[in-house]
């Protein structure tokens, strides 16, 4: 961290300034895309996009066009790549005098894949919401009710939501968390864990796996647990500040 980034921090520990506009937008987001799905019946809408029950291959074709279909196979490779960052930063934080910040900031990484998209997204809400896909519902031709947004179905019947591909995808905005008060990068790690993320969740959408208001709480999900974990939890601007007051030079009081 710079000078001029110490200048910039809240006094007396207040990041207010920082999370409060970050849950903020999220949580506008959440509730009004929630709504507009609801209201306006946008999942089965967006879901009859990419429908063709006389497509040429498939009832979802598009899903198996590129990019998309790389996409739908591609949430391990996501995994493999976000945790080999992580653990590589970890190694070298051992490694490396002065870079022991970087294991807490790994270790926030890690935990929040784990909680995440690991236990909320895939193992508490997907493995037991019971809400059908969009291939499994009568709509689209499947045997199956379709359930509105968190109206909870069957457990096992239907892991629709949330989207575990999406969710992998959006864990890369942990990166904008990181360098959150780096401004140019946090921009571009804005720009591209949100890239990836919609481009994933037009291909799970594309392929007839999810609706538009999974992958949104996917998402949702994915960024509330990295923001909690990082400002209240691992308190990463807290120990960045610290560290840079216990390195910085010290200006002689007189000559």
């Amino acid at each position: 961290m710079t000078r001029q980034e110490l200048k910039q921090t809240p006094e007396e520990g207040d990041y207010s300034r920082y999370w409060r506009p970050d849950i903020i937008v999220v949580l506008s987001i959440l509730i009004v895309g929630s709504l507009l799905c609801r209201v306006f019946f946008l999942d089965k809408t967006v879901a009859e996009w990419f429908y063709h029950p006389m497509g040429l291959s498939a009832a979802w074709p598009y899903g198996r066009l590129q990019p998309w279909r790389f996409l739908n196979s591609a949430d391990k490779l996501l995994t493999l790549l976000l945790s080999a960052i992580a653990l590589g930063a970890l190694a070298i934080s051992f490694l490396k005098s002065g870079a022991r910040l970087w294991r807490r900031r790994a270790v926030f990484i890690i935990v929040s894949m784990l909680i995440g998209p690991g236990l909320i997204v895939n193992i508490c809400l997907k493995d037991h919401w019971g809400r059908p896909r969009p291939e499994q519902v009568k709509e689209f031709g499947g045997r199956l009710d379709f359930k509105p947004l968190l109206v909870r179905g069957t457990g096992g019947q239907g892991h629709s939501f949330p989207s575990g591909h999406a969710s992998i995808a959006y864990e890369f905005l942990v990166f904008f968390f990181i360098w959150r008060r780096r401004r140019p990068w946090a921009l571009a790690a804005l720009t591209g864990g949100l890239g990836l993320g919609l481009m994933m969740s037009v291909a799970r959408m594309a392929a007839g796996a999810h609706f538009l208001s999974d992958v949104l709480w996917s998402g949702g999900i994915t960024f509330i647990v990295s923001w909690v974990l990082y400002y209240f939890v691992f308190r990463i601007p807290e120990h960045e500040d610290r560290q840079f007051q216990v390195s910085a030079p010290r200006t002689p009081c007189c000559t």
